[in-house]
């Protein structure tokens, strides 16, 4: 039984072991061959299908006749197909710049609609351990820059009460938090997140307990310290080759970011009631 694990971190390791062994077993790994087909733009509707067809069947018609009447109006339908695309496009990515009221979302419907060229891929000869050694040097120098830096200085708030414990999760908490995490994964976690989250029912007692001991003991499991590190170039165009120009981003594991979003749903919360926030 689970309850007699002696610490989170074999409630993780039991937990990601079970876990592959079940997918072993019943979802193996298999060479998949895909087709890759060409991404209908969003604004290509109906009207803009049934278009087309009329100009490739004026098209044929113009071909078998030859005649001068026939290219003419081809050609008049194919003008007019540019222009229905051309307003189509133009009214779907005004609306929906108009529509968006959240910023981010907003930046990307622009990126989107000018359409800016993407870099080509490179094949950058750097390792992986050149830039782990670059990552670690640079936190080094940090560290070293700022040793003899004066201690922070903070000012104490009265509180009329004080967070001692976390509250206990129930498994409603651990279903909720799950449905409405983002459907991101990590090469870490050992499934997909769509199935943890299509057998979150089944999985939310043992998660429930995990979550559980590691808020009431204050101890993080150590997988959930460990992250996927991927270089991203900072900014596009740059030499590749130059490790400098790579900024590091970690992936967590799913139940890493779940466990860290119920701690700060009860921080913000206690903070929030009390007054703490700056």
């Amino acid at each position: 039984m689970y309850d007699d694990q002696p610490d989170v971190s074999s409630l993780v390791r039991t937990f990601n072991e079970t876990v592959e062994k079940l997918l072993d077993v019943h979802a193996l790994w298999s060479k998949v061959t895909c087709r890759v087909r060409r991404k209908t733009d969003l604004w290509y509707d109906n009207d803009c299908r049934a278009a087309k067809r009329r100009v490739r069947k004026l098209e044929r018609r113009y071909k078998r006749w030859k005649s001068d009447y026939a290219r003419s109006v081809w050609l008049q339908s194919l003008r007019d197909l540019h222009k229905l695309v051309d307003r189509k496009r133009s009214d779907y990515w005004r609306s929906k710049i108009e529509s968006e009221t959240n910023a981010r979302e907003l930046w990307r419907a622009v990126d989107a609609t000018l359409c800016p060229d993407r870099p080509a891929d490179v094949n950058p000869t750097r390792t992986a351990n050149d830039l782990a050694d670059f990552f670690e040097s640079k936190v080094a120098s940090i560290r070293t820059a700022t040793d003899g830096a004066l201690p922070p200085t903070f000012t104490d708030l009265q509180s009329q009460s004080s967070l001692l414990v976390f509250t206990p999760l129930c498994q409603d908490d651990v279903v909720k938090l799950m449905r409405s995490a983002p459907a991101k994964q990590s090469s870490l976690d050992p499934s997909p997140t769509w199935l943890l989250t299509d057998c979150i029912d089944l999985l939310s007692p043992y998660l429930t307990h995990l979550f559980n001991a590691s808020l009431s003991s204050g101890c993080v499991p150590d997988l959930f310290t460990v992250a996927y590190i991927t270089p991203l170039l900072k900014k596009p165009g740059t030499d590749v080759d130059a490790v400098e120009n790579y900024r590091p981003v970690s992936n967590l594991s799913v139940l890493s970011k779940t466990l860290e979003r119920a701690v700060t749903q009860q921080l913000e919360s206690y903070f929030g009631t009390y007054g703490l926030l700056p």
